[in-house]
């Protein structure tokens, strides 16, 4: 009897590391299956890609719009990476017709209706939802804020943007006169007081390459300090 309890527990013993692996193999799995679950989580909250999203404000947006032949379009992308805006990010307008919190896996276009026209003037603000695709848009007269800061990344930088995507700011004509020859003060009429002290200068032009109208002013402010010193 003795032999037999002692050869029981020497089997007993011999099926105890089996035990271990079996339960190793089971904890394995169940890890697997976990890691699997978030693949599959992380794959869906991605499942409109940023070309979809494209794809969407174009056809859903762009193509029909008014402005459709002459408007330049900006999609937010500080992360080439990951072009989804981050998480508590707010972006609105100029004017806060408009505040966006980011909560959402989200997208971020901008859309410059009437590139040739100085503020204020049509713009039009997407949102894409990168899971569903579901669109919010919003129509503004003004530039962007992001966390309530201009954001220069945009018109600021016109067709130099890394983020642009849709057309172009229209290059102007080349000037009569070239600019680094300025102006014959002999071929000028000859500025008129209106009342001895009062005077009055006319402007007409537009900006050059989507750069910030008022930088353009403040050149064309320079130019005719130049001209009248």
């Amino acid at each position: 009897m003795f032999n037999s309890n002692h050869n029981a527990g020497r089997i007993r013993a011999r099926l105890y590391p089996g035990t271990i692996l079996t339960t190793l193999l089971a904890a394995l799995i169940a890890i697997s299956l976990i890691a699997v679950s978030l693949s599959a989580t992380a794959t869906s909250a991605l499942a409109i890609t940023p070309e979809e999203a494209v794809d969407l404000v174009i056809s859903n947006v762009i193509e029909p719009s008014p402005y459709a032949d002459d408007l330049v379009g900006f999609f937010y992308r500080q992360n080439e990476d990951d072009p989804r805006v981050p998480p508590g990010y707010t972006i609105s307008d100029f004017d806060s017709t408009f505040v966006e919190t980011v909560s959402d896996e989200t997208y971020f276009f901008w859309l410059d209706n009437q590139p040739f026209d100085e503020w204020y003037h049509a713009a039009t603000y997407v949102f894409v939802d990168a899971v569903s695709g579901a669109l919010t848009i919003y129509e503004s007269e003004t530039w962007v804020l992001i966390n309530e800061e201009e954001y220069e990344g945009f018109n600021g930088l016109g067709n130099d943007s890394p983020e642009l995507f849709y057309g172009a700011y229209p290059m102007p004509p080349a000037p009569s006169v070239p600019l680094e020859q300025g102006f014959d003060r002999q071929d000028q009429k000859p500025v008129v007081p209106l009342d001895g002290n009062a005077w009055a200068l006319i402007l007409v032009g537009r900006n050059r390459d989507g750069a910030r109208e008022r930088n353009a002013r403040l050149n064309d402010i320079n130019r005719i300090t130049d001209y009248l010193a």
